[in-house]
């Protein structure tokens, strides 16, 4: 087709939640979603976990054990 050109939908290319065309650093190890390059992030002892409550809390209650004070 001549004179056929490509036009991309900026609301669609670079979308972070799409892992092709994004530059995806490692898994969560909380949730198990892509993080991304330019994402924030936190390194427990190597495991990298989405800076966001949930992943946080969700790490956190797999990774300890709950007591209660004086017993």
């Amino acid at each position: 087709m001549e004179g056929f050109q490509i036009v991309e939908n900026s609301m669609v290319v670079g979308n972070r939640q799409d892992s092709v065309l994004s530059d995806v650093m490692s898994d969560c190890k909380s949730c198990g979603k892509e993080i991304y390059i330019g994402e924030e992030y936190r390194d427990i002892d190597g495991d990298y976990i989405h800076d966001e409550t949930d992943c946080i809390k969700q790490y956190v209650e797999a990774h300890s054990i709950k007591k209660v004070a004086g017993e």
